[in-house]
Parts: structure tokens; sequence; C-alpha cells
């Protein structure tokens, strides 16, 4: 490369990628600058290759300079559109995204391949530097905003106005991504009442029409942990990082610090408490693979190689860590079971992914490539109503006081449909009788601030809804159902 290469236009265009990489993305920090370090590098190796191609095309090295960043620059842009607007899962192969970029970086390509002058050079020269400057401008304006505006509804005290006595050992079973039953019925049509019957005949209380405050298990566990909606849930979502704003809320959270003083011991059997960075990924077996090729996946300068190529893989290996982490949920089961009962008081989180996405189980609780979402909805009846029973039998012959909640954090999402998305299974259980006849519609946060007032003497009042966030996706399609 000639030593009078101007290197200005390729900073510029990496500048713009590497704000988008770093403010887009669903990433834990680490990742975010592992990501930006591989972008520079991929993009200064790129840049130098398409500058070699225009200078011997056009032997004019403006031109080339300008030209070759103006590659970064749309490739950068076209990923951006492609992924914030043909988005898939990780496991599924958005195809409508790879013809998307294909076709932008043909035609960038082609116009500056042929067309090439020294006055579209000087235009292309001042559409980069403002392109940069006003999309830098609108990102760190808009994360900013976000930090400001992603606050709780209420700044929660927990304070007890009474002495707390019986306290009561409390199971809380969180099964991701289940429908409500009106939701089954009008969506699925599927008839989930008689789970409902054998449940209330251990006397769970089911909740209906209980709802959820967003499609998201991350963001809603932090609204239930810290009995507060947040605002502007959407946000996140809009301007990206949002492991940066609610993975300290999940983290620190205002009932587990309450519990703890209470005396309780906390068993958190959960993807999202636990210590390893990856919170909420289910990929666990090998750490290195998965960051360098979750930071490869975030570089807009490879996304199309990388989607081609990694994400038939990525749908094995999802699957596979998937089922592993259900295994280890299945031991938590009749470990649970088998425990002995301390006098201490404990608190234990179950998070259970037997109804989450990807679909691999058969009812009986094989796996299957023909599995559904109602027989991975009947494998999880299965498993609970058999929880509950010996765990409700084994309190009350000791005589212990009991609270279980089985409750899911939203809907299949299956159907690209916001009530579908907010309807929520909720049942609850309390040997004592203190949550008795509970009210339609409700949500997670105030079951809980009931919870904390009728065991915990801390009167928190019911916290008026704030409406439910629906983060939708313009291509998801619609699941095969028999509402189809």
């Amino acid at each position: 490369m000639r030593k009078n290469i101007s290197y200005l236009p390729a900073w510029l265009a990496m500048l713009f990628g590497a704000v988008v990489n770093a403010t887009l993305f669903i990433d834990p920090l680490d990742e975010t600058l592992w990501s930006l370090v591989v972008y520079v590098v991929m993009s200064l190796v790129t840049y130098w290759l398409l500058q070699k191609i225009f200078f011997w095309r056009h032997r004019n090295q403006a031109g080339a300079d300008w030209s070759a960043a103006f590659i970064l620059f749309t490739s950068t842009l076209t990923g951006l559109v492609s992924e914030g607007l043909l988005f898939k899962p990780g496991f599924d192969l958005p195809r409508g995204g790879i013809i998307c970029y294909l076709i932008a970086l043909a035609l960038a390509f082609g116009i500056l391949f042929y067309i090439s002058t020294p006055a579209l050079s000087k235009a292309l020269k001042y559409f980069l530097i403002i392109g940069c400057v006003s999309t830098i401008s609108v990102k760190i304006h808009g994360f900013c905003r976000s930090w400001r505006q992603i606050t709780p509804l209420e700044d929660v005290v927990l304070t007890p106005t009474g002495p707390v006595t019986a306290k009561p050992d409390i199971y809380f079973v969180l099964m991701d991504e289940y429908s409500g039953n009106p939701a089954l019925q009008q969506y699925w049509h599927y008839d989930n009442s008689s789970w409902h019957q054998q449940l209330a005949r251990l006397d769970l209380q089911p909740v209906d029409n209980a709802r959820s405050h967003i499609n998201s298990t991350l963001y809603e566990m932090a609204c239930l942990f810290n009995l507060t909606g947040f605002r502007q849930l959407d946000y996140a979502f809009r301007y990206g990082n949002f492991g940066l704003f609610f993975h300290r809320y999940v983290r620190t959270n205002k009932l587990f610090t309450f519990l703890r003083e209470q005396g309780y011991t906390l068993e958190l059997d959960s993807l999202l408490a636990a210590d390893d960075p990856l919170f909420f990924s289910p990929v666990h077996t090998n750490k290195f693979n998965h960051h360098l090729s979750s930071i490869l996946g975030r570089c807009l300068q490879t996304k199309l190689l990388y989607t081609m190529i990694y994400n038939r893989k990525l749908a094995d290996q999802t699957r596979a860590a998937l089922t592993v982490y259900d295994r280890v949920r299945l031991s938590d089961l009749v470990r649970t079971l088998e425990k002995k009962i301390d006098l201490a008081p404990s608190f234990t989180y179950l998070h259970l992914m037997f109804t989450h996405t990807p679909y691999r189980y058969a009812s009986d609780g094989s796996t299957s490539p023909d599995a559904t979402y109602l027989s991975q909805i009947a494998y999880n009846n299965t498993l609970t109503l058999d929880f509950a029973r010996q765990l409700i039998g084994k309190y009350q012959q000791a005589n212990k006081p009991l609270v279980l909640i089985l409750m899911s954090d939203h809907g299949s999402r299956g159907n690209a449909a916001p009530d579908e998305d907010q309807s929520i299974q909720m049942l609850v259980y309390d040997s004592s009788d203190k949550l008795n006849h509970l009210e339609e519609n409700l949500d997670g946060v105030n079951l809980f601030r009931m919870l904390l007032a009728a065991h915990f003497n801390v009167p928190l009042p019911k916290q008026e809804y704030p409406g439910f966030t629906y983060i939708a996706n313009p291509v998801r399609q619609p699941a095969a159902s028999p509402a189809d």
C-alpha cells in the first residue's frame, strides 16, 4: 500500500460501525469491547483490499480511499438495517437479511466501481462525514436518554411494620414462555383446564387473566424482583445493550436483599441469577467459542458470512445447550424434593425452560424433531404437577408453612400477538391461607407485594399496572398451530 494513502476515510467509517456495534446489541461489557477490536481489525483489512481494487481500477488515490471507505460505511449501514428490520432468532437463518445485505453491497460496489469520479468521491466524502457525525450523535443521545428514562416507577422500601414470626418457605417456579389459558384457547385451540383442575385439588389458586409487563424474561424478572414496573421499557430495545440496564436490577434486587435480611437462605437455580457473565444465554458449555462467535456475529462487516456459515451450527449448539440446562433443572426438581426441610426459612427460584423455544420435547419428555409448543406444554404440566403434589405433601407432613408459586414470565410469542405475549400462567399455594381470593388480571409485581404484606408485615399498596410493553419482531412468522 502506498505511503500517501489517507486512513481518515477508513477511520470515519469504522467509527460509525464501532458506535453501532457498541450500542445496538445484547451483550456483556467484555464482549462489547472485544467486538470493537475485532471490528476495527477486520475493517482495516477490508478497507485495504477495497482500496487496492479501486486504485487499480481508477488510478485515483483519493477516489480509491473514499470509495473503499464508502463500502465500509454502506455495508455497516445495510447490516444494521438487515439486523433491525429482518432479525430472526439465533437458531434460524434470516434469508431476508442475507438478500437485503447482498443487494445493497452489490449496488454500492457496482456504482462506485463503474462511475466513480473525483466529483463523486468528493460528494461521498461529505456524505460519509455527515452520516458518521449525525449517526454518532443520535446513538449517543439515545443511549444517554435511555439511562435517564428507564427508571423504576417507585423507589420501593421494604420495612416491616410489625414482628415477622412464621416465615414460610417460598418456592418460585418460573415456566418460561408459557401462555395463559385464554391465549392458549384463542391462538392454539388448546384446552388447558385439566391441568388447572388437578392443581386446584392441591389447593393451588389460579389467577384468571394474569398478565406480564413485557415479553422479555430479563425485564419481567427485574420488575418482579424489585416489586415495581419500569418507565420506557422499550427504550432499551430501541437503543440497545439492555443487559447493561437490567442485569444490575436482577442481580441486586430488592426482594432478595430483603429476604436475606429476614434470615432466608436463597437457592437460585436460574440462568438469570448465575454468576456466569452469559447470564441469559443457554450456551454454557464452551465460553470461548460462544464469546468468539457472538463477537463475530455482532461485527456487521462479517454478518453475512457468519449468518450463512455459523447459524446452522449454532442451532444445534443451542438445542444441545438447552438440553444440558434442562437436565440440570430436572435434577434440581428431584434434589429439591429430596432435600431435608431446614429450620431456617428458604427461598427457592427454579427457572424451567421446558415450554420455551426451540421446541424439542414430545409430551412424554423424549426429544423429538416433531416436537411442538403444545407437546412441550404437556410435558411441563406433567413435571410441575408431580412436583407440586410431592412438595405440598412433604410440607403438610412436616407441618411447616409453605408458599408455592407457579408462574410464567410472558406468553409463547409464537403468533406475534401482543395479547398472547401478555397472557401468563399464575397459580399460588399458601398453606396459611393468607393469599386467598386473588383477583383477576393480577401481575407478578402485585402478587409479590401481596406476599410481602401478608407474610412479612410490609404494607406495600397495589401498584397501578403500567401497561404491557410489546417488543415486536417485524418479520417473525407465526408458529404452526391449530389456530392456523
